[in-house]
């Protein structure tokens, strides 16, 4: 048993599973979590066989190292491989200079995968996903993504994945495999995988910014910009569809300012009122920085929903708790409400 704090990050689930171009949804949030606790967990298959995705030039694969469900929640851990050479993990001093730096090596087993854990509190019910920060700084988000891309789109149900009379049949099904029986199912060209999640946002009280208008000690805002980007290789034709479209190539940039102010109540009152006069329109958002809360922004759109938490933790090792353990302490934070993910089901 070790006291930790933990800090979870919101995410609401927009949409996540597979779909045709009516926006019926055939592989739901709630059914695709318990297939996948199955497949990578259930299963007692090996590790090295748990990852969904090939590596790509941002990182390497991800793969199932726990997953723990209670009362239709889930976490999940996953453990992300990091490159080694065959001499293992390389590592130099942190006090050697430049000059004098050399380079050591970790041995790393044949059958050891080197990497790192992390861990995702997934609640179908509610329609969200949080990221679990403990003790560590990396995330983990992107790879969880694509680990959950990975599934829905070579492994779930949906996958026709089979031959007929020499023929490669492949592709995504409304019907789920059958159990046990031969698949004759064949795929349907108009159905897709999404998966399309946004941050989940909690108002900050106008009050707060207000009663704080004399701490503010800088203003934030963020600066779209479009240039005209000029298409070299563009035909003829091209160009003449682009003109009647009136449809130029652009290429967005968006820039943050921050400035250093000195505002009074009126100031933060009149940005909050030029932001709903404007129907909340990005253009009038702005954030507010306040002196002894950090760097933290406060938008006036609201500001990211974390909650952290500390408490106690049975752990395996140091980075390893135990999710039993782990989801009880999350169970301590309270209720997050927002609308379920699970929409326009076909049972």
């Amino acid at each position: 048993m070790a006291v930790k704090e933990i800090t979870l990050t919101y995410y609401d689930i927009k949409k996540m599973g597979v779909y045709d171009r009516k926006g019926i949804c055939f592989l739901p949030f709630s059914k695709l979590m318990k297939e996948l606790k199955k497949w990578s967990y259930e299963s007692k298959r090996p590790l090295i066989e748990t990852s969904t995705f090939e590596p790509n030039q941002k990182f390497l694969e991800s793969y199932c190292l726990d997953f723990y469900e209670d009362s239709g929640d889930y976490i999940l851990g996953l453990w992300n491989k990091l490159p080694a050479s065959k001499k293992g993990l390389g590592s130099v001093s942190s006090e050697s200079t430049p000059e004098k730096a050399i380079i050591e090596h970790t041995k790393i087993g044949d059958k050891s995968i080197p990497g790192f854990p992390t861990y995702f509190w997934i609640s179908p019910g509610k329609g969200f996903i949080a990221t679990i920060k403990l003790d560590y700084h990396v995330l983990g988000l992107t790879q969880f993504k694509s680990y959950i891309k990975g599934y829905m789109r070579n492994y779930c149900s949906h996958i026709v994945d089979r031959e007929d009379e020499g023929e490669k049949i492949y592709g995504l099904c409304k019907e789920a495999a059958p159990n046990g029986q031969e698949d004759k199912r064949f795929p349907d060209k108009s159905l897709y995988t999404s998966f399309v999640m946004t941050v989940l946002k909690q108002e900050m009280g106008q009050d707060f910014l207000l009663n704080n208008a004399h701490n503010v000690s800088k203003i934030v805002k963020d600066i779209s910009t479009s240039t005209l980007v000029k298409d070299e290789n563009e035909t003829a034709i091209e160009k003449l569809v682009r003109c009647f479209k009136d449809l130029p190539i652009t290429k967005r940039k968006r820039t943050r300012v921050t400035m250093p102010v000195d505002l009074s109540y009126e100031h933060v009152r009149k940005l909050i009122k030029d932001y709903h006069d404007n129907d909340c329109s990005d253009d009038y958002n702005v954030g507010l920085i306040i002196r002894g809360d950090g760097q933290r922004i406060h938008w006036l759109d609201g500001t990211i929903k974390t909650e952290a938490i500390k408490g106690n933790l049975n752990m395996h090792t140091f980075d390893q708790p135990d999710l039993e353990s782990l989801m009880s302490l999350i169970r301590k934070i309270g209720d997050v409400d927002i609308e379920s993910a699970d929409r326009k089901v076909v049972a």
